[in-house]
């Protein structure tokens, strides 16, 4: 199983508030959820600090990023607790099965 996340949702519902933006500034946007998507795995850092530290983004991108930005923020806090949760629970197997694995041994 990969240990890195490879990827990121964008919801349907985001439409509306992306629609109006001008195409250069949906690309601004993009590119921008993309970056922060792949940061958040690593390091803690909220939507607003990422969209105030990029300055190609008009006002109504940075809402419409804060937004996004704090679905995919969700999104990966869930999926690095199921990661936690699985490794700690293939660990937990592998005790099980040497501890079997020795029990056998003296049969």
């Amino acid at each position: 199983m990969a240990s890195e996340k490879k990827g990121f949702v964008l919801y349907f519902d985001s439409y509306p508030s992306i629609a109006s933006l001008p195409a250069e500034q949906r690309g601004v946007l993009l590119s921008a959820l993309f970056q922060y998507a792949s940061r958040i795995c690593t390091q803690e850092e909220g939507p607003l600090a990422a969209a105030e530290a990029c300055r190609e983004m008009a006002p109504e991108t940075r809402m419409a990023f804060c937004f996004m930005a704090g679905a995919i923020a969700r999104d990966t806090k869930k999926w690095k607790q199921r990661q936690s949760n699985l490794s700690r629970a293939a660990k937990e197997r592998e005790a099980g099965h040497k501890e079997t694995d020795s029990a056998w041994n003296y049969v």
